[in-house]
Formats: C-alpha cells, sequence, structure tokens
C-alpha cells in the first residue's frame, strides 16, 4: 500500500498542527506561559519565528525556553545535524534551498530572544551527529520516544481533572487532530525587543 504524496500546503498545515500539539503538551502539564508561533523583532528590522515558548519563574528571574518544531511525515526517519530551508541567491534575486545546521540555528534563535534554554522536538528520531552537536551546543532533545512519554504523563494527570489530551491511538493521530482555530488563544503574536 503506498502512501498518497502531501502537498506543501498540506505539509505546512500539518507542520502548524504539530507546533500546536507541543504547545499544548506544553500548556496542559503546567506551564501556564506557553504560546506558539511568536515572531520577534529588533529594531534594525532582524527578525525571528519561534514555534513554540514558555517562561519559567523562579523567584525574581524568569527562565525563557524556545522550542522548534520538526515534523516528519516519517516516524520513521531519522533528523539530521544538515536541513534544507529556502533562501535567497543574492546574485539572481530567487529563491534556492539553503543547506543549515539545524542546531546552531536553534542556538541561535534562543540567543536572538535572550531564551535561557533551547529545545528541538520531532515526531521522529534523531542521528548519533545531531545528539552530539545539540549537547555541545546545549540543546535539549525531544524525540518520538520522549514526545511518548510526555503525552503518557500528560494523560496521568488526566485524572486529577488537569487535563485533556484527545484519546488516539498514535502520535500522528493526535497531531492531526490538533485543531488549531481551538487553541488561538495559545497563539502568540509579534514583539519587539
Amino acid at each position: 500500500m503506498s502512501r498518497k504524496k502531501k502537498s506543501p500546503q498540506q505539509l505546512q498545515e500539518i507542520a502548524t498542527q504539530f507546533e500546536c500539539f507541543v504547545a499544548i503538551l506544553c500548556y496542559n502539564t503546567g506551564l501556564k506561559t506557553t504560546r506558539w508561533d511568536v515572531t520577534y523583532r529588533k529594531k534594525n528590522g532582524s527578525k525571528r519565528q519561534v514555534d513554540v515558548e514558555y517562561v519559567r519563574r523562579n523567584g525574581i528571574y524568569r527562565q525563557k525556553t524556545v522550542i522548534e518544531c520538526k515534523y516528519s511525515s516519517n516516524p520513521d526517519a531519522k533528523i539530521g545535524v544538515h536541513h534544507f530551508m529556502e533562501g535567497k541567491d543574492q546574485k539572481k534575486d530567487q529563491k534556492k534551498k539553503i543547506k543549515e545546521n539545524l542546531i546552531r540555528e536553534v542556538d541561535e534563535r534562543r540567543l536572538y530572544v535572550d531564551a535561557y534554554k533551547a529545545i528541538l522536538v520531532t515526531n521522529a528520531y534523531y542521528t548519533k551527529e545531531l545528539k552530539a552537536d545539540a549537547e555541545e551546543h546545549k540543546v535539549q532533545l525531544w524525540d518520538r520516544e520522549v514526545l511518548e512519554k510526555k503525552v503518557r504523563e500528560a494523560r496521568s494527570l488526566f485524572g486529577l481533572g488537569k487535563v485533556r489530551l484527545p484519546n488516539f491511538r498514535s502520535l500522528e493521530q493526535m497531531i492531526a487532530k490538533t485543531n488549531v482555530e481551538r487553541y488561538a488563544h495559545l497563539r502568540g503574536g509579534s514583539y519587539v525587543l
């Protein structure tokens, strides 16, 4: 049985649902300052988008955590150190794919928004090289197993009446059934640093 290839629009929709799912998971496990799809701008015109963020208060200190979400249509895949993103060819003024180091990109985003910690989340797995790079840059990794564990932890809170997670069998079903509009109140906005 072959899978039908998804259009770029469908892939973007699923990626957005995944970001929202991760935000819901954080929010429902007690991180009430969770927001997703937040854009930060600096006065010099530069900007960065953060998939999910939350802030923990520790006395007088505020510790912001940024989360970068990478959805994989193949849950058995391994996410590697490099990924491709859209960029602009300066000479030809046209779009092209640029190879980026994923961990350095996540860490750069953490520094840009002055966050205490960065987490990279996927519904798949990571390569050894990416894990080593993440350890070197102190970026925490949540792979499929960690996400499933966090869902089980959240469900254990369900008996206490604190969490509302859909009761589907697989992670992919939960992500696909995430209603982005229902959680619009968690959606961030645009902020100037």
